[in-house]
């Protein structure tokens, strides 16, 4: 094992200890002095609220509407054939057809403005939509993968910094036999870790408790949650369930709203400005993206 893996499985396991959390110690110091010296104190917004003070939260939008009118250009992709050691990913994603993807992207950006807008003053940064997957998690019963993590289907925390933020968009009524997102707050994280015996994300005791919320609603209702800061996972379908995920970045980038990532369909496809923006791969650059974020919210201006 390399001496970073090394590195890496002791910071991870301090701060399981210590915090309560399973991602890099450097992350955790990371998002708790930004939530110390750059958030927006005063929050009015009760989706924000929510969101610093659980982790997610509804959001008083639905778009089932709107969406309705794009729903024919999402075309069902072959399913990725998995490779010997690689991790087994069995979503079936959906690409928006190319002559759709402008549009649909300017639709995502004004539905969600109101929400865009008040996590880019409560972060004191430039927030934007970077990535947008559309995929189907299926009822699996394939012995070869049973007992497996086949679609992010254990509980887990995303391994980046708290300006990685998501919104998931259901593309479909979803109830508990749909298999919703299964999501435990910032405040229940120690209590969980008790109650499942959590150790890694391969590694606990699943049980049902209230501490764990299920994230069902009507097609077209949208749900905002900090994936690195919050256990989660996907739940299991009785058949199938339809989801979109929308990734939001809190950038120190003050060109970012006025890159040509606006006017380019690319948020559609795989970006590179995810990893570099929000999952530093040394404490060097955690750094540097702090004072990066710190200045910038000096100069940042909200309402």
């Amino acid at each position: 094992m390399k001496i970073h893996k090394i590195l890496n499985n002791i910071s991870l396991k301090i701060s399981l200890f210590l915090f309560n959390q399973r991602i890099p110690l450097s992350y955790i110091f990371f998002n708790k002095f930004y939530k110390f010296l750059i958030v927006k104190k005063k929050i009015e917004n009760e989706e924000i609220y929510n969101f610093h003070n659980k982790g997610y939260g509804k959001l008083k939008i639905n778009l089932n509407e709107g969406l309705n009118k794009f729903k024919d250009s999402f075309k069902i992709s072959e399913n990725k054939k998995s490779v010997p050691g690689e991790k087994i990913d069995k979503r079936q994603y959906f690409v928006v057809e190319h002559n759709k993807r402008l549009e649909f992207k300017s639709f995502l950006e004004s539905s969600l403005s109101s929400t865009i807008n008040d996590l880019s003053n409560y972060y004191k940064s430039n927030v934007t939509i970077n990535n947008v997957q559309i995929f189907r998690i299926k009822n699996e019963n394939n012995l070869e993968i049973q007992n497996k993590e086949i679609y992010s289907n254990y509980f887990h925390q995303d391994a980046y910094l708290f300006t990685y933020i998501k919104i998931f968009v259901n593309l479909m009524d979803i109830s508990e036999t749909e298999g919703p997102l299964e999501i435990v707050s910032i405040n229940n994280s120690s209590k969980f870790i008790k109650k499942f015996n959590y150790k890694d994300r391969n590694k606990y005791k699943y049980v049902e408790d209230p501490i764990v919320y299920k994230n069902t609603g009507k097609a077209g209702d949208c749900f905002l949650f900090s994936s690195a800061q919050c256990f989660h996972k996907a739940g299991i379908p009785n058949k199938h369930r339809d989801i979109m995920q929308i990734i939001l970045l809190a950038s120190p980038n003050t060109n970012e709203k006025n890159s040509d990532l606006e006017s380019r369909e690319d948020v559609f496809e795989g970006n590179d400005k995810i990893a570099s923006s929000a999952k530093p791969y040394s404490v060097f650059r955690t750094i540097k993206l702090f004072i990066d974020h710190l200045f910038h919210s000096i100069r940042y201006k909200y309402n």
